[in-house]
Formats: C-alpha cells, structure tokens, sequence
C-alpha cells in the first residue's frame, strides 16, 4: 500500500506495490499481469530530480533477478505536481490491471507545447526537432563515445524500446528518439520522454557533455498539389518500396535517408521552384543562424510564422526554411 501524508492508496487485485530503495517519498509502483512486469511509475514527490535519474538509470542498466524480463518503460511524476494529481495516477495505473501498461507503440503522441514545458522543466539535454527528439553528448575520447553508446542500446532494450537513431562522429554521440506510430508516421509519446531521461542520466554519469544547442535535422520539402499520387513513386525510388509514403511524409525505414515532406499545394504551371530544404533547429541558436544566413549574402523573404519557420533566400533566389519546435501545435 502507497501512502501521501496519511491518505492510503490500495493496489487492485493482485497487483503488488513495492517500495523503492530509499524508502521516503518515492515509490516504485509495479504493476504486474500473468505475463509478467508490464510497466512501471516511479512517481516522485520530494526527491530531487537527480536522485530519480540516478535510479531510472540503474534501473535501465541492471537486469531483473531470476527470469523476469526487463522493466518496458518508465515515467515520472516530476515535482511541481499536484499531490492530488500524483495520488489520482497511482491509483489509475494500480486499477486498470492489464491496460495499466503502455502500450508497445509507446502512448498517444504528446503535443508540442507539452514536449517543450518538458525540455524547460528538466529535460534539457533534449531539443524537440521534425519528428524526433534529439540530442548531442560529447565524449573524452570515441572509445568513451562507443561506451556510451552501448549504454544507450541497453538501456533502450531494457525498456522495451527500439534501439534509437545514434550516431558517433569525432567525439560526439547524436541520438534521436520518436515512436512509429501504427500508421508510420512518427511522434514523440510519454515513453520516448522518460527514455530520455535514463539517458540524460546515463551521460551525466559517464562524464558526457551534452550539447543541446548543436542539434539538428534536415528535412527536404517538396510542394505537391497530390500526395497520393507523389508520395507512392517517391517513397519506391528512395526506399524501395512505396508503402512508406505515410500521412504527408516519405520516411526511409532505417533513416538511411532525410525524409521528404510534401507541403500542400494549388497546381501551378512550371517552372517553379518545387524543391526545398526544411533546418530544423534548437530554437536557441536559430536566430543566430539566420543572420549568419543573410551576412553570407541570403535573403529575408518571409518570418510571419517566426519562430516556427524562417523564409529565406539564396543570392539566386532558392528558398530554404529554418525551422524550430515553437509555436506549433
């Protein structure tokens, strides 16, 4: 049994409670089914963020005794919750039984604005970019960077996650998280979230830095009056095979590839430029690379929808878009 100054929360019918390590405020809710663990809620209420991140990792990284499989996934009630609200989820996920765990797709997606007062409230290692989250850790050295990146992969198996987008180049460690959803497309839900969070934590420990500010994604955009008909031929030229047309994007399976966004359009005669590129970036250091833009001989052609996306120019008059997360739904 669960208690918040008092007031018991009772577990449902044969779904145990046990109590974290330390004790205290914070409790480890395990909710398990016949089949065994299906999630987990580490809800926290008085402990400091990093003492949740230090035990979300050791979590990650330590396998279960005996045969139990590996814990899917974790969340967390961060501080700054209301008590109520932390009480009213603890009492949700022990009475729902087998739909207490999320599912294996990862939850509904989370909206932007969410994603964002997430980054501003301890997530910030992270950056909210097209689809993905993304960060960037550097390490001492690439035999420091390849470690991590192991850590990474387990930490992700043992969430019952797929294995993120990483990539190690010179010291640096680039990772991307996002669910596919059942139709393909790609968003960020709860479970990529608290990923991030193990991860974050799994850095800090190793001695990484992370870089927030040097994130980034390019995005080829090409306006389409009929996505239907496009989006199949684009999809079998760059992946092989046109079933990866989904929703408004082309997404390489593997991501081998950028992917292309088809940005609606009227039909319209050519010639006309058809093609161009989506930057998405932190929103921190956008501003700044717009300018770096114009000094290097580029044009302003349109910031009405700044800081969602910048127009720009080349001295040519080849428009590409500078994009961040702000401002979107």
């Amino acid at each position: 049994m669960l208690r918040r100054q008092g007031a018991p929360v009772r577990p449902g019918p044969g779904l145990p409670v046990a109590v974290s390590p330390g004790g205290g405020a914070a409790r480890l809710c395990a909710v398990t089914t016949p089949s065994g663990f299906r999630g987990f809620d580490l809800v926290k209420h008085g402990y400091e963020r990093g003492e949740v991140d230090a035990y979300l990792g050791a979590l990650a990284a330590a396998p279960f005794a005996g045969d139990r499989p590996q814990p899917p996934r974790f969340r967390i009630v961060r501080r700054g919750y209301d008590p109520g609200q932390v009480d009213a989820r603890i009492a949700e996920l022990l009475g729902r039984g087998e739909e207490s765990a999320a599912p294996a797709s990862g939850g509904a997606r989370l909206p932007t604005p969410e994603i964002l007062g997430l980054i501003a409230s301890g997530l910030g290692d992270w950056r909210k970019l097209g689809q993905p989250l993304a960060a960037r850790y550097r390490a001492r050295d690439a035999e420091a960077a390849a470690v991590f990146a192991t850590a990474v992969v387990r930490a992700a198996a043992a969430a019952g996650r797929e294995v993120p987008e990483i990539r190690l180049a010179r010291g640096c460690v680039d990772i991307s998280l996002y669910t596919t959803a059942p139709d393909g497309g790609r968003e960020v839900t709860a479970a990529d979230v608290t990923l991030a969070r193990t991860l974050g934590a799994l850095a800090r420990e190793q001695g990484l830095t992370a870089l927030p500010g040097e994130v980034a994604q390019v995005e080829l955009a090409l306006d389409s009056a009929d996505f239907a008909t496009a989006g199949p031929f684009w999809s079998a030229l760059l992946t092989g095979s046109p079933g990866h047309a989904v929703r408004d994007s082309v997404f390489h399976p593997t991501d081998l590839l950028p992917n292309v966004w088809f940005q609606q359009t009227d039909p319209h005669p050519l010639p006309r430029q058809r093609w161009h590129l989506d930057l998405w970036l932190a929103p921190e250091v956008a501003p700044a690379r717009i300018e770096a833009a114009l000094a290097a001989g580029g044009t302003l052609v349109d910031d009405s929808q700044a800081p969602a996306f910048t127009v720009l120019a080349d001295p040519e008059g080849n428009k590409a878009c500078v994009c961040t997360a702000l401002d979107r739904a």
